[in-house]
């Protein structure tokens, strides 16, 4: 029998919970590297809340965080992002990343309109290594179990 030990680690390196983004791939999803600061990876995903500085969720689209900090040219450009019509966003790209570089967000767009998502390094390493821990605690209850019932 293979140990559950290996087999663990082997899929806890190739599964990520984020979506991450691999750098090569950037240009082909239409995705600046000018727009990803340092300290972060693009992600598919992103976590359900982080706090921004303002308050609000640093995943939102900035309408609580700073609704009343926003020019009102800005304000317009947010509001007019849906995702019915990432042509819209495709075309303004640069000025939505501007925006929310500036209120602090980490959401990103693509020149091609879709978003993404900037995920800091303390919160995946936090992440990975919590999943890690927990699948290392399963593999030794499996292993355990194994080696009582199966003598």
């Amino acid at each position: 029998m293979a140990n559950t030990e290996s087999f663990a680690q082997e899929s806890f390196l190739k599964e990520d919970p984020f979506g991450f983004i691999p750098p090569e791939d950037c240009e082909s999803l239409g995705i600046d590297p000018s727009d990803i600061p340092s300290g972060t990876f693009p992600a598919r995903r992103h976590p359900s809340k982080l706090v921004s500085r303002f308050g609000g969720n640093a995943y939102g689209f900035g309408f609580f965080e700073v609704y009343d900090r926003l020019s009102p040219k800005d304000l317009r450009l947010l509001q007019s992002i849906t995702p019915e019509n990432p042509d819209h966003a495709g075309k303004f790209y640069r000025e939505i990343n501007r925006i929310y570089r500036d209120i602090g967000l980490l959401i990103r767009f693509s020149s091609f309109g879709k978003p993404y998502y900037l995920i800091p390094f303390s919160l995946v390493l936090t992440s990975l290594s919590t999943i890690k821990n927990k699948a290392d605690e399963i593999s030794k209850i499996i292993d355990f179990h194994r080696k009582k019932y199966l003598q």
